[in-house]
């Protein structure tokens, strides 16, 4: 789970299994009751999305077990590009994953590290 910085309708954007990613509202006021709304969104994972970033410029990139990096519109919460690591790099029939995600450059959003479940860790030009 991440929180979005404020230029964004959405407060956090949340990993989670089967291939789902939530994007959850600030909170809000009814009836003096306080909550907080989840987007349903379609996603390109088919398993379990372990890892999220968001940079500077509220871009977020989930990774999941399928090996499929999605990057996604954090002010509509909709996908905007599919990744499939290929697979000399995560052969999934070796059970070699994605496991974490980071954009390590704050200044460069196209660049993002990733790091495989053997530890092996790639930089990738989006």
């Amino acid at each position: 789970m991440k929180f979005f910085n404020s230029q964004t309708k959405f407060w956090i954007a949340a990993s989670c299994w089967e291939g789902k990613v939530a994007f959850i509202s600030r909170p809000q006021e009814s009836q003096g009751l306080n909550f907080l709304v989840s987007k349903k969104c379609k996603c390109s994972h088919q398993s379990d999305v372990l890892t999220l970033d968001i940079n500077q410029e509220n871009q977020l990139v989930t990774g999941s077990t399928d090996n499929v990096i999605c990057i996604w519109n954090s002010f509509n919460g909709e996908e905007s590009k599919k990744i499939l690591v290929p697979a000399d790099i995560a052969p999934a029939q070796r059970g070699r994953s994605i496991q974490y995600l980071r954009f390590p450059f704050k200044n460069k959003k196209e660049i993002l590290l990733v790091v495989i479940s053997d530890g092996a860790c790639y930089i990738l030009e989006t």
